[in-house]
This record gives structure tokens, sequence and C-alpha cells, in this order.
């Protein structure tokens, strides 16, 4: 499925409030590893470091990936500065998201891998986007990628690559898009979606079960204050209110960022809809996982950082 086919599906806004509530299941349970890659930055550089360790090491040995092609890989495609970069690399080594690599052919160069529980992370975040496809066309994606004991290794570094190269994805532009950049902003819209009445669904203002910022932020780690801040950005946007006094009432949120959300969730579906054709579909040959790399295609660089 292309993203037009999807967005104008008509059980999309039910598989999309679906697939909010498992991330939401998945953020109460394991809070710290949420939070650490509940921004969309931090997102993206986790789906470039784990496929690139995903791909320099088809045997999931503990060898690692060297930060500096990962710092190269990052500045490639714009995703964050090297200094954003390089925090973020100590960040999952300090909360043991990540481990140094045993790499001992160049004590130099510093290298790094994700623990087994980062790779779980990728593997139900795989597990919940192909559950969603699934349940649009009735196709059995899940359980081709749960057979498969090297499912994600072969799988997400293609996902990885389109994310790369589509620029809807690395630079959103939508109403939505001032949260994706505040620290657990991607929990807070996962709770606006998943709020949503689906008999206001196709209201210009769609109520939602929230009654107060504190509400919204009960599972947060984020101030109170920091997430009123944004959410009167919003207002002032006019992509969410409330029906009555601020606080006091039902808060709505608009069509267009609901529309918006759903065109977004679209461009990532069929971006990994059309990597698990190439991955798992008759016509794959081995060679395609490698020369249709973007990550590949990155200038390299000999720099030791």
């Amino acid at each position: 499925m292309n993203a037009d086919e999807i967005v104008s599906h008509p059980a999309l806004f039910p598989a999309i409030q679906r697939q909010s509530r498992a991330f939401l299941q998945v953020s109460e349970e394991h809070p710290r590893l949420a939070a650490v890659f509940a921004t969309h930055q931090r997102w993206l550089m986790a789906m470039v470091a784990v496929s690139l360790y995903f791909r320099s090491n088809p045997s999931g040995s503990p060898k690692g990936t060297s930060t500096a092609r990962f710092f190269e890989v990052i500045d490639y495609h714009s995703v964050a500065s090297k200094n954003t970069a390089s925090a973020f690399v100590k960040e999952m080594l300090n909360y043991g998201f990540a481990s140094y690599g045993s790499d001992i052919e160049d004590k130099r160069t510093l290298t790094f891998h994700p623990t087994a529980l980062s790779v779980d992370a990728i593997g139900v975040w795989l597990a919940i986007g192909l559950t969603t496809l699934d349940s649009l066309d009735g196709k059995n994606r899940l359980a081709t990628f749960q057979a498969a004991p090297d499912g994600a290794r072969r799988l997400l570094p293609l996902i990885s690559d389109g994310l790369l190269k589509s620029r809807a994805v690395r630079e959103p532009k939508h109403t939505f898009s001032l949260f994706l950049w505040l620290n657990e902003g991607g929990i807070v819209i996962e709770r606006l979606i998943t709020g949503m009445r689906k008999a206001d669904i196709k209201a210009e203002r769609i109520s939602t079960d929230i009654t107060s910022v504190t509400n919204l932020g009960m599972w947060l780690t984020l101030s109170r204050a920091h997430l009123a801040r944004k959410l009167r950005e919003a207002e002032t946007a006019g992509s969410l209110g409330w029906h009555g006094q601020k606080n006091h009432s039902v808060m709505w949120v608009s069509q267009g960022f609901l529309q918006d959300y759903m065109t977004a969730q679209a461009v990532k579906l069929a971006i990994m809809d059309a990597s698990f054709a190439a991955c798992f579909g008759p016509e794959t040959v081995e060679r395609e996982i490698v020369d249709r790399s973007v990550i590949a295609s990155a200038p390299t660089v000999h720099t030791i950082f």
C-alpha cells in the first residue's frame, strides 16, 4: 500500500488509535526507555544507530558500530548536530540502552552497540506497525516477521533508509510538529489520539477524554509548566482547545491536527510496507538489502572522533 491508499482507507483512524494505545502501553511498562526515545529526533537517531549495527554485524556480535560512522550518517541526513548525536550516544550508554563495542582491531575507534533491551524495543515497534498494516488489508506481515529469526535485522535497515530519504519524515511541518521536538512529545501526541471520541471523529473539533493539563501529563516526567506552554502554542495555532473553561472542561483537537497526524503515519506505514515487501517478498534477493541502502550511500570519512 502506498501513502495515498493508506490515508484514504476508511479503517485508518481506528487502526491508528489502536496503534497509539499500543505505544502508550509500552511507554507505561518501560518509562525510562520511552522517555529517551520520545522525541522525533531521538527516534530517528535510534533507527540509524540500530540499523548501522545490524548492517555491520549480521551475526549479532558485540563488535559495535563506530561513533564516527554514526555521527557521519546523522550529519549527512541533517538529523541532528554532532553535539546532539554525541549526547544521545552518551545517554544511551549511561542508561544501559547501549554498550561499548568489543572491537579490538583499532583501539582508537570508539564503538557502541544496542543492548538487548533496545533491540527488543525496536522489535516491538516493528510488530506494532506491522499489526496496523495487517489490520488495513488483512495480510499476515506480522506472522511472517515473527517467524523469521533475523526479521528485525533484515527489515529495520530498509525502513531506516526509507525514513531518511523522506523529507516529510525528517522535517515534519504539520500542525502537531511542535510536540515532536518536545521531550516526551511523542507520548503527548499518542495520548491525544487515544483520547479522541469516535463519535466526533468527523467534527471540526474532536472531543477527547482529557479534562486538564494535569490529566494529560499524568504519566510524564515533563514538567506541567513546560507542557502547558506547548499546549498554549497549539491553542494559538488552532490545533486544540477547550469546550469551556481551560482545565475545567473537555479538551478538543482540531480536524486538521488529526488529518496531519494520519497523513504522517500513512507515510511511515507506506515506508514500512515497501520495506517489508522488499525484505520478505518472493522477489527479494540479499543484495537488495545492501544495494538500496541510503545509509551506505553517505560518504565515508576516516577521522577518528
